[in-house]
């Protein structure tokens, strides 16, 4: 009987390995295998390994054997996601049903599971490590058409998840994802196939430039509308230029045009481009982004010197203008206000506030941006309510705030705050930009495509209410992040190339689930390798990129660090017990200590095998009673967290002189 729990074997198995009496034969091994039937490949349910010390005259060497130990708590249970390994009550043997086993080219992967944009990161990054940088371009384009983009101002939620942090520090993604964007092709793929579809994509940012991308990839033929005189959406005018160079934003919509994708600007839904225009096209994406800055409505926001924070970006990434005073204060505790505040500081303001409703620890803003601020000596002001703004002759002096004790937003996005009686408090600005949250403006959809609070309902593939209409990035959702509209605009593409040919969607397998690794002890500790960074006092008036590329080395020693994470089961087996052929997707397989035989009364067939005498097997109890409870030997290390089922007698002496 298998079970799923950890819990102790009612008589548990296992091996009793003798390093004194083993020679290297690999006996075992073949007999494993002929017995067990395992095909030629990397697979192999026993290994022997050789451990070696020290150099001749004074050379110590001796084998281990590497079977499955059957630990008494053992990890791979726990972790896989589709408890196709199991314990057995009874004996304690760790079962795989391999029926259930996902395979090794689904299962695991943090990393890729929590990517928005869908990339295939442990693929990528393990060509990185093997030197194979055009390789690793080619994979990640299969997903994603701007990793230059990406690997800039993604906040990177993969790192969070990423197993090496269990261990010491997580893969460095984005930075491995900004060196892949250096290494593209100076020509795009060749689209070998054109179809006759026509798809016509309303905006040009990260959203619409990913499903234009992928239309384009399936040979259809696409046109961007986009409204703004210059391609790339919120890319382009609210993202700095410290953080995005606008030559790596032009390079990576240079290689989508050169795909065939037309890029019309100056085109407006609903102003210069009309609904019956699009009807001459066989579907519809729309990508249009939260350009509309919210107000402020506070008695002042008229006065002179209150300006909206993405009419400020505007203004600074697009015309290459911007005038701030002496004494900026800017509004708002998400990334959009951190832009306009690190910003203010590279266009000549020598001191930058930056007061926000929120409390400290629950500022909107991603933690590393708010981090590299407060280096950029941004001054914050958490929890502050927005009274008034206060002016004389026409020009706005300060605001008037109140201290919050608390604060919610309701259903409706509408603010609800608890103040502090009496703390009323000026903070005294000459420049007072507001960033406090975008909005969308809808007024050109047509009348059948259903919206909610603000935003256009879709399904899971991005499909509106209206046939042939589809939406995904900030007009659908409040993610307001680069990497989900890329993945949104890549699902939308492909349920738009599916409902072309007629094909239904594959229902999404899950290969992962959360886990902890028992043992980190096992791993080799390898801090991550440093980004190269400009130093805060140079970044003032500096609009220079504040993070550098990594070189070649850096790169691959970086992806080096990468423990690997296809196949859940490997990773958390202190022992690499789990094995994996190099087929397509192996499934997981491994020693069973020969069930079938100790059902017949009989021994496994790696202990029958050994001319030596070197392996036995039985209770645990009885092994450690009849050869003794020794847990370390050569080239093993006893973990206490897993317990694996096996004593040893060790090999201790070195070999003698000739």
């Amino acid at each position: 009987m298998a079970v799923q729990a950890k819990g102790k074997a009612a008589k548990q198995l296992g091996f009793y390995i003798d390093q004194t009496r083993c020679t290297g034969c690999y006996a075992c091994i073949v007999a494993c295998e002929d017995w067990h039937d395992v095909p030629a490949g990397p697979a192999s349910w026993m290994r022997v390994q050789t451990i070696e010390k020290g150099k001749f005259p004074n050379l110590f060497s001796a084998y281990l054997s590497s079977p499955c130990y059957h630990c008494e708590d053992a990890p791979c249970v726990a972790v896989c996601p589709v408890e196709a390994i199991t314990k057995r009550e009874d004996n304690g043997i760790v079962e795989v049903d391999r029926e259930k086993c996902l395979g090794r080219d689904i299962c695991g992967r943090p990393c890729s599971v929590e990517c928005p944009a869908g990339n295939d990161i442990q693929g990528f990054v393990s060509r990185i490590a093997e030197g194979e940088y055009d390789q690793a371009w080619e994979l990640l384009a299969q997903t994603n058409p701007l990793p230059g983009v990406c690997g800039r101002v993604c906040y990177h939620p993969c790192e969070e998840m990423c197993t090496r942090g269990q261990v010491d520090e997580p893969l460095t993604i984005h930075a491995l994802e900004r060196f892949v964007g250096e290494q593209a092709p100076a020509t795009p793929p060749l689209i070998t196939e054109q179809k006759s579809q026509r798809v016509a994509v309303i905006g040009s940012g990260p959203a619409g430039l990913s499903c234009a991308y992928q239309l384009a990839r399936h040979g259809y033929k696409v046109t961007i509308f986009e409204a703004l005189p210059v391609a790339g959406g919120m890319l382009r005018v609210g993202i700095p230029r410290y953080r995005l160079p606008a030559e790596v934003l032009d390079r990576e919509i240079a290689s989508i045009k050169a795909m065939g994708v037309e890029v019309k600007t100056n085109k407006r839904l609903g102003d210069n481009l009309s609904l019956e225009e699009l009807d001459e096209f066989d579907a519809v994406f729309l990508g249009v982004g939260a350009h509309k800055q919210r107000d402020l409505n506070i008695p002042g926001a008229d006065l002179d010197g209150v300006i909206g924070g993405l009419d400020f970006l505007r203004e600074a990434n697009v015309l290459g203008k911007g005038t701030v005073g002496e004494r900026v204060l800017v509004l708002g505790g998400g990334n959009v206000a951190f832009n306009c505040a690190r910003l203010a500081h590279r266009l000549g303001a020598p001191e930058v506030h930056l007061a926000c409703v929120e409390a400290y620890d629950n500022m909107p803003a991603d933690f590393p941006e708010i981090k590299e601020g407060e280096l950029e000596d941004i001054i914050i002001h958490p929890s502050r309510a927005f009274i008034r703004a206060m002016g004389k002759d026409g020009h706005v002096t300060g605001i008037e705030c109140l201290e919050v004790r608390s604060m919610k937003f309701d259903e409706d996005g509408n603010l609800h705050f608890d103040a502090i009686e009496g703390s009323e408090h000026i903070l005294a600005a000459d420049t007072v930009i507001y960033a406090i949250g975008e909005e969308l403006d809808l007024s050109f959809l047509p009348k059948d495509v259903k919206v909610e609070k603000g935003r256009i309902l879709v399904g899971e593939d991005g499909a509106t209410s209206r046939k042939g209409f589809y939406a995904g990035g900030d007009v659908t959702i409040r993610q307001e992040r680069v990497a989900y509209a890329i993945g949104a605009g890549r699902r939308a593409a492909e349920a738009i190339d599916r409902d072309f040919q007629g094909l239904k969607k594959e229902p999404p397998v899950k290969g992962y689930k959360e886990y902890k690794l028992i043992d980190t002890d096992f791993f080799e500790k390898k801090p991550a390798v440093a980004i190269p960074q400009l130093a805060a006092h140079e970044r003032r008036r500096n609009v220079s990129e504040v993070e550098g590329t990594l070189d070649n080395e850096q790169a691959t020693a970086e992806a080096g660090r990468c423990l690997d994470c296809r196949g859940m089961c490997l990773v958390a087996c202190p022992y690499n017990a789990p094995q994996f052929d190099d087929e397509g997707n192996p499934k997981m397989q491994k020693c069973d200590l020969c069930l079938e035989e100790w059902e017949k009364g009989k021994k496994p067939i790696c202990v029958r095998a050994c001319t030596m005498r070197a392996l036995d097997a039985g209770t645990i109890e009885e092994l450690r009673a009849k050869y003794g409870d020794v847990k370390e030997a050569a080239g093993f290390t006893y973990s206490e967290k897993a317990k694996p089922s096996v004593t040893f007698k060790a090999k201790t002496k070195w070999s003698q002189s000739l």
